[in-house]
Parts: C-alpha cells; structure tokens; sequence
C-alpha cells in the first residue's frame, strides 16, 4: 500500500507542477528563478518590484496558478513523507518535516495572495510571514530532499542480505 501511494503522490506532484509551469508560461524566461526569489525577498520593495514589472496582465497569470498551488504542497509533502517513510519507517520524528514544509507553503501562499490583493499590506507582519513561511518551507523540502538522497546511499551501500 506505501508503494502504491508514492506512484500516486509522485503523479498528482508531476501533473500539478506541469500545470503551474503551464499556467506561469507567459510571465516569460527566468520567471521560475524570479518567482523563487519573489516568495523569499525580505525586501517589501522587490516584492512590489516584480509585481509592476509583471504588470496588471501578469499579475493575473501569477494568481491564476495559485488555483493549483494550494494542491501542490499536499501531493509534494505527501511524496517526501511517503519517501522518508520508506527509507526511514523507524524514524517517525522525520515524517514531520515535509508536512511542515507543506504548511508553510500554504500559509506563503494565503500571504502572498494577501498582500496582492492589498499592497498596504506591504509594511506589515503578513508580508514578513510569507516571506519566512517561503525560506522556511524551501529549507525543510531541501532537508527532505537531502534525507532521502542520504538514505538511498546508504541502503544502495550496505551489503546484500541472504534469504
């Protein structure tokens, strides 16, 4: 059964990241690595920065793929909690940290929306809370990531048991 749900984590990640780039294909080359950099800036400045320098249009665009990105952290955190499960079944302090990286990216995701939709918003706590729930989340997937990495080492390092 826990092999079965990291083919259907894996699909639901794959499909969603697939339509989020779709969605996102018109704010035009590099948009991936500025939208990264958007979500983490501590400088309300930039933020409100790439927002003119998208415009009204692509502001738009980048809403629109908040339809799939509220999905996108319960497949993505499903898939590395599924992952850390199988490498580490024992360790059950370590599934946490993909669930957690998942809860940040929503609460990124209900901030940034925010502060969108009201750039007053910009001198407040919300834009700080988005933009620590966005470095925070991106440091715990790359903590999973590297979780995972580690053990498949690991487990590919030990030697064959006879049965």
């Amino acid at each position: 059964m826990v092999r079965k749900l990291i083919w259907i984590f894996a699909g639901l990640t794959l499909s969603l990241q697939f339509a989020i780039a779709y969605v996102l294909r018109d704010l035009g080359e590099g948009a991936a690595i500025q939208i990264i950099k958007f979500q983490t800036t501590l400088d309300p400045n930039y933020f409100k920065s790439v927002l003119e320098s998208w415009g009204p249009q692509g502001v738009q665009i980048f809403l629109r793929h908040y339809y799939f990105d509220f999905f996108y952290p319960i497949a993505y955190s499903g898939l590395l909690t599924v992952s850390i499960f199988i490498i580490f079944p024992r360790s059950r302090k370590l599934f946490i940290i993909p669930i957690v990286a998942g809860i940040f990216d929503i609460v990124e995701n209900i901030a940034h929306i925010s502060l969108i939709h009201n750039e007053k918003l910009l001198d407040t706590s919300v834009f700080y809370l988005g933009a620590i729930s966005a470095i925070l989340k991106w440091l715990l997937i790359i903590l999973s990531l590297a979780l995972i990495i580690f053990g498949v080492i690991r487990k590919a390092k030990r030697p064959a048991t006879i049965s």
